[in-house]
Order: structure tokens, then sequence, then C-alpha cells
């Protein structure tokens, strides 16, 4: 007869594996795909007990990854876009500002052209890097295997980079359309007039978000703001 009674035996197999630790997924949220950790530049994740957020990389992989441990408060969080899209609401209907309008417009535009000179420039050089890849295959230095790899991964930076630049141009004709505050002040004027914020409004305003150590954020609008504008 065995010393432990078969069912007493399954009884404690099925509680060890329900106390198996698992590693953190994460939970699908208003911020989630959106918010970003500033340091390790993976994804945070939603934590119900703590009703915010945590960087993804420093949960999974512990501080030897990623440092950066500070929450940020889905509450908090909406509160500062809110107050940030009303803030802008406002001063557009401000004639001082609308005065001054116009020349930061024109630096927005000159840091917009240096992205996308930028752009143009690592664009050149990963297809000068598939070329390279081919020669390096003729030369029989690496495999087909490899070379499939390493021009997949090069064909996804590329795609990455002209997404950024259609991006980038959108912002351009922004900056260059006379109808600028109209347009934005509609938008803005909508979103506002609904006090919440849904993740449709954040994905068509907030193009991504990133969290520092110390916990503070920086919100990259899909607009051209030209309170941002140095």
């Amino acid at each position: 007869m065995p010393i432990i009674p078969k069912e007493a035996f399954e009884a404690v197999q099925a509680m060890m594996k329900t106390r198996t630790k698992t590693s953190t997924a994460p939970k699908k949220h208003i911020f989630t795909n959106i918010l970003y950790c500033d340091e390790c530049h993976k994804g945070m994740w939603y934590k119900a007990n703590q009703k915010g957020y945590r960087c993804g990389g420093n949960i999974k992989h512990g501080t030897t990854f990623c440092l950066n441990k500070a929450p940020i408060r889905e509450k908090e969080l909406t509160h500062v876009i809110l107050e940030d899209l009303e803030v802008l609401f406002d001063t557009l209907k401000d004639k001082n500002f609308m005065n001054t309008l116009v020349m930061k417009l024109d630096k927005k535009k000159q840091l917009i052209q240096k992205e996308l000179l930028a752009s143009q420039y690592e664009l050149g050089k990963l297809k000068d890097k598939k070329l390279e890849y081919v020669n390096l295959y003729t030369e029989n230095v690496i495999s087909i295997e490899e070379l499939t790899e390493y021009r997949g991964l090069t064909d996804e930076k590329i795609k990455s980079l002209q997404l950024q630049q259609a991006r980038l141009e959108e912002k351009m004709q922004e900056c260059k359309s006379e109808d600028f505050a109209f347009h934005i002040g509609n938008k803005l004027k909508e979103v506002l007039g609904l006090k919440e914020l849904t993740p449709k409004i954040l994905h068509s305003l907030v193009e991504k978000i990133t969290c520092n150590q110390d916990g503070s954020v920086n919100i990259q609008y899909s607009f051209v703001n030209p309170l941002q504008v140095k």
C-alpha cells in the first residue's frame, strides 16, 4: 500500500500546480500599447492592485534588466492628458497667443524637417545594409537562412521608418495649414465635450507616452502641439 493515498497525492499535485509561479501577463487596458518605459523601452503593464502601470521589463526580468519601478496611476495620467488638451484649447482662443503661433509653427517645421532628414539618412543606410547582406551571401560568408533572417529584420526597420516618415509628413502639413488652430480647436472641442478619455479618443490624439524612472511622463501627441514647441 502506498505511503500517501492516491487521492491525497493527486490533491497535493493539483494544489502545487495552482500555486506554481507564472510570469505576470499584462492586462489589456486603455494605455496598453501606448505607454512605454523610457529606460528599457518595454511596454508598461497594467496592475489592478495598483490601479496603474509598471514597467513590463522590470516586472518580468527584475532590476538587473530595468531599474524603473515607478508606478503610473491610470486616473492621474488620464487627468494630465485631459488637462493638457483643455489648456491647449483655451490657449488657441487667446488672440495674444495666436499672434505668436506662426513663429512657433515655423520652429516646429524646422524640427520636423531635421527628423525627416535623419529618417531618410537612416533609410539609406538600411537599404545599403540589405545589399551588403546579399554580397556576404554570394561570398559564402553567411548562409541563405541568415540572409533571409537579416533581410527580414531590416525590412521591419525600414517599414517602421517609413511609417514614422508618413506621420512626420502629416505634422508638417499641419504646420503649413493656415487653418491649423481651427482644425485642432474643433477636434479638442469634441473631445473635451465628452469629459472622458476613451481608447478611441486616446489613440486618435496621442501617439506614444514614455515614463521615466522618477515617475515623470512625456506625452507625444499625434498632432502638432504648439505649446510643446521650444
